[in-house]
Parts: C-alpha cells; structure tokens; sequence
C-alpha cells in the first residue's frame, strides 16, 4: 500500500500547519505563507483527512509517461529525483527555510497556481496540495459580503477553500489522486530537460537517424513536452534495444503507413514537419482495429 511507503498510514494530522502559496514567476515558481485562524485551520485539518480517506480506497499505480490513470486508482512516484527531488513545486511545498508571509497587501497581482498545506512529522514533512487558484479577485462593479446580523462588505482578498485535496508531497516521494495535475507541476524539472540527449541516442545507437535527425530531435523535444514525456517512455521501456530496421519495416506495414515516410533504407527519418509521428512509432503508439482493418493512435497505454 502508498502508506506503507509514503508513512501515511498512521498519519495524524496536527494541530500546527502551514499553509502555502505559489504563483509564477519567470520560468519557474515562487511561493509564500498564509497565516491562518483557528477555524480555517479546522477545515484545512478535515481536508486533509478527508484526501487520506480517499487515498486509503484507491488502488495505487507506479507513474509512467504513457500510464492513463482510472478513477479508482492513484499515481504514485517513488524517490525519483528527477520528477520530485529537482522539481521547483517540491521546494516551495516542503522549503527547507521559511517561506516569505503574504498578506492582502503583498499578494501577488498575478494568479495563483496552488495552495498545500504542510506539516511536520516526525518522519519529514508532508504537503497536502490542491492545483488550483483560491484567490477570487474582486471585479470592477462586484463586491463582496458576509451576512452576519446585518449584511457587511469584505474589503480585503478572498480566499476560497476546497475540502480535499489532488497531491500529496513528501520527500521519499508523491502520490496524485489527478494524473493532469501532477504532470503539469512535475514535468518540466531541469534534470529531466538535460537527458533529452541521451534518450536520443539511445535510439540512434542501435537504429541510426539519417542526417542529423538526431540533433533536430533533440532540440525540438527541449521545447515541446510531448515529444519529451514519449521519449522518456521510451527509454524507461528499454524495448528499442533489441529492434532493427527490419522489424520496424514490418510494423510499418503491420499499421498500414508508408515505409518511405520514415525510413530511408535503414535509417529513421525525422520530419520537421510531422515532428511526433516518427517518436509516436518508436513508442508503439500506432495499432490497427483488432476487429477492423481501422488505424489508431494511442496517446496513453496501459500495460496487462
């Protein structure tokens, strides 16, 4: 089970917690802290245990760039420093020295990306985080107010607070009750952008590219994180160790494309123009009906 691993099945959340805001900033994030009532922390306590309940009734699956995560399943990640150690949300949700307070009067103009809730145990911190904005500007001709005995204006930022939460951050790793969300705050670390080469010419190692395919690869995939999530998968996967051209000629036909359109003899042929079709092949992405002679593409698989 995740909590066997992450420690979260004993968890208790305390009474002391911290809650945290980031935003974009740049290439990358900055974040800050919130201080909180009493009865804000309550509700943030619930959240909390309310997300551990969900994540006790879901079956946890290891993350991979090609999974599609079900409904009643969870992502997790184990110490991948790549994905969680390297990642600039990790810093700002467990930051290793205090985080600026924010108040109405410093909070950023730009939106927010998120807020967590981070506690401390005595195995590390955990971070409760929920991909969302909570800050609802106040529009030109709208106003906010609180009906208490009599109806009262709020003149300061308003926050609003959902009762679960997507992630949970720890330091041995994350669990994602939403796949989008983690991939969205999780993908783009610099350790993951320095292996573009390597990924690369691993391909071309064992199937060379014509020209320098390689190199015009490897520069579009730096910009594009498709092409950067596929050739990961294919390098985790390790299967084009062992293909040759031949066999890559007869998945061709298998699938019913032009041979010509990615192979010149027996190199591979990357298209600047079609940039995804010759790493959509390379991962297995190509299949043809098995009841019908109709051609697909798979933009997520599931092994069985």
């Amino acid at each position: 089970m995740p909590g066997d691993v992450l420690g979260l099945d004993e968890l208790q959340i305390p009474e002391e917690l911290s809650l945290i805001v980031a935003w974009k900033q740049r290439d990358g994030y900055a974040g800050g802290e919130v201080r909180v009532a009493a009865g804000v922390a309550s509700y943030l306590r619930e959240a909390c245990e309310r997300t551990l309940e969900q994540v006790s009734a879901r079956e946890p699956r290891v993350y991979t760039p090609d999974m599609q995560l079900e409904e009643d399943e969870e992502l997790l990640v184990l110490e991948d420093a790549e994905l969680v150690g390297d990642s600039q949300i990790a810093a700002i949700v467990l930051p290793t020295e205090p985080l600026p307070i924010i108040n109405a009067q410093s909070l950023p103009r730009r939106p927010l990306q998120l807020y967590a809730v981070r506690i401390r145990t005595d195995s590390g911190d955990v971070a409760f985080v929920r991909k969302t904005n909570p800050h609802t500007p106040i529009r030109a001709a709208r106003m906010f107010a609180l009906l208490g005995n009599t109806l009262s204006r709020i003149g300061g930022p308003v926050f609003s607070l959902d009762n679960h939460f997507d992630l949970i951050v720890t330091e041995r790793g994350v669990l994602a009750l939403r796949q989008s969300y983690f991939e969205l705050l999780f993908r783009e670390t610099p350790a993951l952008q320095r292996h573009i080469p390597e990924w690369v010419n691993a391909i071309n190692a064992n199937v060379p590219f014509a020209g320098d395919g390689a190199t015009r690869l490897a520069e579009r995939a730096a910009t594009d994180g498709r092409l950067r999530r596929r050739l990961r998968s294919i390098a985790e996967r390790g299967h084009l160790s062992t293909v040759t051209a031949d066999q890559i000629r007869k998945h061709l036909q298998d699938v019913g494309l032009s041979e010509s359109a990615f192979l010149d003899g027996d190199q591979l042929l990357y298209d600047e123009a079609n940039p995804f079709a010759l790493v959509y092949l390379l991962n297995e992405d190509f299949f043809q009906g098995g009841l019908t002679d109709a051609s697909f593409r798979s933009d997520r698989k599931s092994p069985r």
